[in-house]
Parts: C-alpha cells; structure tokens; sequence
C-alpha cells in the first residue's frame, strides 16, 4: 500500500502531510496540481465536495481509495490504519 498526496504550491498542510508520510516511512507519490493532474482529473478520485488540500489517497491492490486531508491522515496513521 502506498499513499498519493495530491498537492498544490504554496500549501503548508501538503508539505504537513508530506514530511509526515516521510518521517513514519510510508511509501507515497505527490502529485502537484497544474503540473500532474488538473481538477477534473483529481474529481476522478476524491468526491466532488472537497474544496481544500492535499487530497490523499492511497492505493492498494491498483485501487485509489479517498483517505482525506492532513487530519484524517494523521488519524489513520495514529490508529494504525495505513
């Protein structure tokens, strides 16, 4: 299982959810908006609702499952559920 982190410039809560993903030593992918994927490719896999970033997601067994933001991924790796 891997993360995806998608992400835009400027973002201090992407580079929250990055540097967390990299301390507890998850694999993981960022993807940078307007230079990766656009809006309409990102609403292929979080709901339509979210409005704000990083997006996360996490892929396993090739399938992406919306994860959240930076809070819900703090919580899934404080349960130990990545």
């Amino acid at each position: 299982m891997s993360y995806i982190v998608y992400s835009k410039s400027e973002c201090s809560a992407c580079e929250q959810a990055k540097l967390l993903l990299e301390t507890e030593n998850y694999e993981h992918v960022v993807k940078l908006l307007n230079v990766d994927f656009n809006i309409l490719q990102l609403y292929e896999v979080v709901p339509r609702n979210v409005r704000s970033f990083p997006c996360i997601t996490k892929l396993e067994n090739g399938i992406e499952e919306y994860v959240g933001g930076l809070r819900e991924l703090q919580i899934c790796i404080e349960k130990g559920l990545s």
